[in-house]
């Protein structure tokens, strides 16, 4: 075969999976160059010509840590000298690899797809380097630290996946001391948090009847009850809610919990 053939047939199957020319749509999750901390599966499987550029992150959680249920902005910026498109695939996950918190994008460079952080198409058409906004929410019930893991792509934006570079990166931020509340101290406990389905709200008085609400962060009322006397646990069913962050209300404290 020859080398105009096999770059003809190269680019139709870049096409086909929708990756070509830097991941037109975004990049496919799981490229953000680790997989616990082990480098693996990366931009780089695509592009060539390996390690180059630089990528870095900023994020304004304080040094002591973060806060459940806060939410913090961050800017992760790819650079390398010549380049004109870049792209990026970012996660922020536990100590076992899952999930945490909720990424949202700040801008039009890029979109959240599957829960990580990436480019949209040509939204990283600068040249020698771009900056990707972004916010993170910790989830309420934080245990313990988030680590931020990300692949960079530096492009030459040539149509092609050859003469790219990619830098990889991570960063971990600590939970802040007594941000988790002792139980005994709170009124209420919202569970499970994150949810889908439902949340069921357990207080730990229930010798006369209260009112609890529920609202969106921009202050709209979601939901509204009493909880009898002699009832200390009340589900409510969350099903056709919208994907986000919710305030209960209950007696003179607000907890956050999240719906994925």
């Amino acid at each position: 075969m020859t080398n105009i053939n096999k770059s003809y047939l190269a680019m139709v199957t870049l096409v086909n999976l929708g990756l070509y020319s830097l991941n037109l749509t975004g990049d496919p999750v799981g490229k953000t160059g680790f997989f616990g901390n082990t480098v693996s599966s990366s931009c780089r499987n695509c592009h060539s010509s390996g390690a180059g550029g630089s990528s870095s992150l900023t994020l304004n959680i304080p040094s002591q840590g973060f806060t459940p249920g806060q939410t913090y902005q961050g800017v992760l910026t790819v650079s390398k000298a010549g380049a004109a498109l870049f792209g990026l695939n970012m996660a922020a996950q536990n100590s076992a690899n899952a999930t945490m918190g909720t990424i949202a994008s700040s801008n039009t460079r890029s979109q959240v797809l599957q829960s990580q952080l990436t480019h949209r198409r040509n939204g990283g058409r600068f040249n020698d380097s771009c900056q990707f906004s972004f916010s993170w929410t910790a989830p309420a019930n934080a245990t313990g630290p988030v680590t931020f893991k990300w692949n960079g792509l530096s492009a030459n934006n040539d149509g092609f996946d050859t003469g790219d570079f990619t830098s990889n990166g991570s960063q971990t931020y600590a939970l802040a001391p007594n941000a988790v509340e002792d139980l005994s101290s709170t009124l209420f406990q919202i569970y499970p948090n994150p949810t889908t389905d439902f949340i069921h709200i357990k207080r730990f008085q229930s010798d006369k009847s209260e009112g609890i609400e529920i609202v969106t962060l921009e202050g709209n009322l979601i939901y509204r009850t009493t909880i009898a006397s002699g009832i200390d646990t009340l589900q409510i069913s969350t099903q056709g809610w919208s994907k986000g962050i919710y305030l209960l209300k209950f007696q003179t404290q607000t907890q956050k919990f999240e719906i994925q």
